[in-house]
């Protein structure tokens, strides 16, 4: 079974989506709180650009769901769960997508020779998947020392999810329409958890 649960029941329009919905948008803040309650702080911001890749473009979003598998697999070897939330976007007015996945990074691998390594095992993953990297900006990581609040990604969502959110009007715009999975979350904060986890508190009231 894959790692990535997706937000909603998998029906794939055939004509793409252009936006988040609202239950999906709840579903990956719910994901994001709860993964912090957990101590699995999303404290890595991972933004990959297809369009800087020998590939240029990843449409169906086949090489994103390469370098997740990848990741967690870089990470396990680490001794890090595996526990993240992403989204798909595309630039404005064109198709070419790009993606951002905030995951699980405990602290000590926030700094040093620790956070070089892993970035370098980043850049390879993408560069494999990419078949190479045109640009250095294809790759971006950045770090949140007190764990991300998942807001940024909901960006794609419009004016419900904006308003409902309080998102900031440099961030209010639409993001593409994207084909496949638009979002997901790793199993270990999806909504079986969540409700694995609150029926377990329910029980021992």
């Amino acid at each position: 079974m894959s790692p990535d649960s997706p937000t909603s029941r998998p029906r794939y329009r055939p004509n793409g989506t252009d936006r988040l919905t609202l239950t999906q948008a709840d579903s990956l803040f719910e994901a994001v709180v709860f993964a912090s309650e957990n101590g699995l702080h999303l404290r890595g911001h991972l933004t990959v650009h297809w369009s800087l890749t020998m590939a240029f473009d990843d449409n169906e979003g086949k090489r994103a769901a390469l370098v997740r598998e990848g990741l967690k697999k870089v990470l396990h070897r680490r001794g890090i769960p595996w526990c993240g939330v992403w989204v798909r976007e595309c630039k404005a007015q064109t198709n070419v997508t790009h993606g951002h996945l905030l995951f699980h990074l405990p602290p000590q691998f926030c700094t040093g020779t620790a956070l070089q390594d892993l970035e370098l095992s980043i850049l390879r993953l993408v560069g494999r998947h990419g078949g190479g990297l045109t640009h250095r900006d294809a790759v971006k990581l950045t770090l949140y020392l007190q764990g991300a609040d998942g807001r940024y990604l909901l960006k794609g969502g419009g004016r419900e999810v904006w308003a409902k959110y309080n998102l900031p009007s440099s961030w209010r715009r639409m993001q593409g329409r994207i084909f496949g999975k638009r979002c997901g979350v790793t199993q270990n904060i999806g909504p079986a958890a969540r409700g694995s986890y609150l029926a377990k508190l329910l029980r021992n009231q």
